[in-house]
């Protein structure tokens, strides 16, 4: 009697136990649901008020980045940046005054590398420069006989017989196209054609349009002669790759060398190639 006693007052304790936790169990998922969903409310406030905040401050850079007058000839990279200039065309205008350039016109910071026609759009009216060169106003004190003959674009220059500074000197070319234009030449061996010029480094149509009319071309070629020039002179000719120039070498061993430029089209690797840009750069003599 006394071990069934105990049973039964075991059992009921487990009983007990179980239906109170079971219970307690229940209020507390009760709870936990009210209280995540007070922390799901409290999120989606701040959220909304971080978004708020986010919106202000966006708003507030755009209105401290709006273009403000500038002048690409004084100011300094800092300076343009704070007025406006994007971060990139700021480091170019520093970086192409720092070589000796200059810009005369709003039109030149359109000339550099980095500024497409749509961000010169945006900085066109910005640029503390004229839309053109202006005349002196000293020639128009004077009396009409006095005045000082009007500038004029330069015409007929001998592309392959100019230095360095006097392509620096000419109008639309700065320190950096005056390099390529003179490096480009030498390994050709001279400009035959203004088309050439697009073949320059870097060098855009709309640049290249504007001072091709300046020059004369196809004077003072200077040739390769095929029949004894090494494989690295003919290699370095920018119209020459090196499968063709080791065919040209194999061919010229085989023959005794070229007896006439027609040859080369006989040639595997120059077959249904337009040579009439390689030729005049050749000679047999």
């Amino acid at each position: 009697m006394f071990l069934l006693f105990c049973l039964f007052f075991v059992s009921g304790y487990y009983y007990w136990k179980n239906t109170t936790v079971s219970s307690i169990s229940q209020i507390d998922e009760q709870s936990l649901k009210a209280f995540r969903m007070e922390v799901d409310s409290a999120f989606a406030a701040e959220k909304e008020q971080r978004y708020a905040s986010y919106s202000k401050t966006d708003a507030t850079k755009k209105e401290a980045v709006s273009i403000q007058k500038f002048d690409p000839n004084k100011d300094s990279e800092n300076e343009l940046t704070q007025k406006g200039v994007p971060a990139y065309v700021a480091r170019g205008v520093v970086k192409y005054r720092n070589a000796g350039g200059s810009f005369k016109t709003k039109r030149d910071i359109a000339k550099m590398y980095a500024v497409n026609e749509k961000v010169y759009a945006k900085l066109k009216d910005y640029i503390d420069l004229p839309d053109v060169i202006e005349k002196d106003k000293s020639n128009w004190e004077q009396s009409p006989n006095e005045r000082k003959e009007e500038y004029k674009r330069p015409s007929g220059l001998n592309i392959n017989g100019m230095s360095e500074a006097e392509f620096r000197a000419l109008p639309g070319i700065g320190d950096f196209y005056a390099k390529q234009l003179v490096a480009y030449r030498d390994k050709l061996g001279g400009y035959m054609a203004k088309e050439q010029l697009l073949e320059v480094y870097k060098m855009r149509p709309e640049s290249a349009q504007d001072i091709a009319d300046m020059f004369e071309y196809g004077l003072g070629i200077k040739k390769i002669n095929v029949n004894n020039a090494s494989f690295k002179q003919l290699l370095a000719h920018p119209y020459l790759g090196f499968d063709e120039v080791k065919a040209v070498v194999s061919y010229r061993d085989q023959h005794s060398g070229f007896q006439n430029l027609e040859e080369f089209k006989a040639l595997h690797f120059f077959k249904n190639k337009d040579l009439t840009k390689l030729l005049p750069y050749l000679d047999l003599n």
